[in-house]
């Protein structure tokens, strides 16, 4: 908690980001029901005791808030995990964390070397932020 309030990370151009608009395409929703349920999302993996985990969301309860028809917070959700943007936010996470040990790891190493450690590891070139 920071200054009384809880917060998470969200980026700039999410509202506009082009993935939204294909998951509203693939669940035949409302750009804005997408972006809320993605909104929807963070703050449940935020709140969570195990930080960062979605859990199981009521999307029923989430049909009703965005005043949507029955079954649309479904779709999109399942669009969503299809598209693993949720249930693989600790993925991610950890994808980050073991790229900057890896960083630390290839440091004075040869293109070669750290090609085998990334094999090693389980991770590309795009996964790396060092």
């Amino acid at each position: 908690m920071a200054g009384g309030m809880d917060w998470f990370r969200w980026h700039h151009g999410s509202v506009v980001d082009p993935k939204f608009q294909l998951i509203a395409r693939q669940a035949g929703a409302r750009l804005g029901d997408v972006i809320a349920t993605w909104a929807f999302a963070l703050e449940s993996a935020s709140a969570n005791a195990d930080r960062g985990v979605v859990g199981n969301l009521d999307a029923e309860a989430l049909d009703c808030l965005l005043g949507a028809e029955d079954g649309t917070a479904q779709r999109i959700l399942h669009a969503m995990r299809l598209r693993r943007l949720i249930d693989a936010a600790g993925r991610r996470d950890q994808a980050r964390e073991l790229a900057a040990e890896l960083g630390r790891e290839v440091a004075g190493r040869s293109a070669a070397q750290i090609r085998r450690l990334e094999l090693q590891w389980g991770l590309s070139a795009a996964t790396r932020e060092f």
